[in-house]
């Protein structure tokens, strides 16, 4: 899935960090989907889905209770709720659902909207500026996506599986901006162990039938 990235960027040291943390995310996210095709063939999309994040949510759970890190605000809590059920099962189910029918090279040039829809969000609700040459730089990128979806055979097609990944990648935008105001008060890998706790308790329902 993808990933809020939050580090500091001051100082040589920050700009380190940024580099590894950018690099290791854009691996785990292309190897994702691959990964869910495969997976579908012996779990169901909602099955898929709890067995990952009940997974995940162990060491994250682990994490908070040896952390405690300070709760929630009232003010905050739907946001974080908003991650789990979202960021979390929302994606989840939609793109597993929509990779059913839809190639994974496909899946990933649908899904890497988010990014665009973000920026569009972030621009209309945030009033963040977003550079030319960054625009020009998020389309070069869905660009050679298309091309790479495109080389598998199967060609690109608006069809169910598709529009269900579309709603995933809404789902991932706007889970990014209602979560931003988090990282001014919480530290990004606590707000990461809230997701993965949360979104496993949305997909739990599934996991009796994958165990």
């Amino acid at each position: 899935m993808s990933s809020i990235v939050s580090v500091e960027r001051n100082g040589p040291a920050g700009g380190a960090v940024t580099f590894v943390a950018v690099a290791v995310t854009i691996l785990a996210w292309a190897s994702a989907f691959p990964a869910i095709r495969a997976g579908l063939h012996g779990f169901g999309p909602g099955e898929l889905g709890a067995l990952r994040f009940a997974i995940a949510a162990v060491p994250s759970a682990v994490y908070l209770l040896i952390i405690r890190p300070k709760l929630p605000l009232r003010s905050e809590f739907w946001r974080f709720l908003y991650g789990g059920v979202f960021f979390v099962g929302g994606y989840t189910l939609l793109l597993n659902m929509g990779e059913m029918t839809v190639s994974a090279g496909a899946a990933s040039f649908i899904i890497n909207v988010s990014p665009i829809i973000t920026a569009a969000l972030a621009m209309l609700l945030l009033g963040e500026r977003f550079p030319v040459l960054a625009w020009v730089g998020t389309f070069v990128s869905f660009a050679g996506i298309g091309l790479i979806a495109l080389g598998e055979g199967g060609g690109l097609s608006i069809d169910r599986g598709a529009l269900l990944i579309l709603g995933g990648a809404l789902c991932a935008a706007t889970s990014t901006i209602v979560q931003k105001p988090l990282f001014q008060t919480h530290r990004p890998l606590t707000i990461a162990a809230w997701n993965m706790v949360l979104g496993a308790a949305v997909l739990s329902p599934f996991l009796p039938n994958a165990l």
